[in-house]
C-alpha cells in the first residue's frame, strides 16, 4: 500500500528494475505491481515474465525488456468498463424475454430457485456472489460428498475439473442450458455491477 501511495503521489508511471544482490536474495513478482505502472521495464533478471506485451529496449547499452500494461491507463479503464456497461445492459434487454422463458422452464422442470450463486473471488480479492441459473436438484451441493465417496476415480475428476461428466444432480433443463451454457447469461448482471468483465479472466472458486 506505501509503495502505490508513493507512486500515486509522485505520479509515477514506469519502473525499471535491474539484476542485483537485493533482487538475487529475494522473490520479485512484477505481476503483483503491475496494476501500479503503465510501463514496467527489467534488465538482466531471470526470472521469466511471460506477456503478450513485451518490447526491448536500450537503456544506456544495456538490454532492456519492457512490458506494458494498458489497463494501467485511467483512459483504457474507462474505455473497458464504457464496454462492459454497454454490453451488459444491451444483452439484458435484447435477451430478456429468451431469459425469462429459460426462468419459467427451469421452476417447471424441478423446485428451487431459478439462480444459483456463489462465492468467487474477484478483482483485488474482493468476494462476490456470481449468478447462474440454476442447473442442478436442490441441496445438491450437500449430495456432492455422499455421491464422490464411493469412488476415486469420481472424486479425482472433481477435485481436479470442479464438475462431473456424468452428474445425477443436473437437471434435464440443466443438461440443456451447461451444453450451449446458456447457464452463465445471468453474469451479465455482474458484469454490469463491474464485479465481473466480458473480457478477463474467470474469477477462482474460493474453495481452490
Amino acid at each position: 500500500h506505501s509503495l502505490t501511495s508513493m507512486c500515486k503521489a509522485n505520479h509515477i508511471r514506469c519502473a525499471i528494475f535491474t539484476s542485483s544482490d537485493l533482487f538475487a536474495s529475494i522473490e520479485v513478482d512484477l505481476h503483483s505491481i503491475e496494476d501500479i505502472f503503465e510501463r514496467i521495464i527489467w534488465v538482466n533478471l531471470a526470472k521469466n515474465q511471460e506477456s503478450l506485451w513485451v518490447s526491448f529496449k536500450n537503456l544506456g547499452g544495456m538490454a532492456g525488456i519492457e512490458k506494458k500494461y494498458e489497463l494501467a491507463k485511467s483512459w483504457a479503464r474507462t474505455q473497458k468498463r464504457m464496454f462492459d456497461l454497454f454490453g451488459s445492459v444491451f444483452g439484458l434487454l435484447v435477451l430478456s424475454p429468451f431469459l425469462a422463458l429459460i426462468a419459467v422452464l427451469i421452476k417447471l422442470d424441478s423446485s428451487g430457485p431459478v439462480f444459483y450463486r456463489q462465492t468467487r473471488v474477484g478483482k483485488n480479492g474482493n468476494n462476490f456472489q456470481m449468478l447462474k441459473y440454476r442447473t442442478m436438484y436442490q441441496d445438491a451441493d450437500q449430495e456432492l460428498d455422499e455421491y464422490l465417496k464411493d469412488s476415486q476415480e469420481l472424486r479425482q475428476e472433481w477435485e481436479n475439473y470442479q464438475k462431473l461428466k456424468q452428474d445425477p444432480r443436473i437437471t434435464r433443463v440443466g443438461y440443456f442450458l451447461r451444453l450451449y451454457s446458456i447457464d452463465e447469461l445471468p453474469q451479465l448482471w455482474n458484469v454490469l455491477k463491474s464485479e465481473m468483465s466480458l473480457v478477463g479472466p474467470r474469477p477462482f472458486v474460493m474453495e481452490i
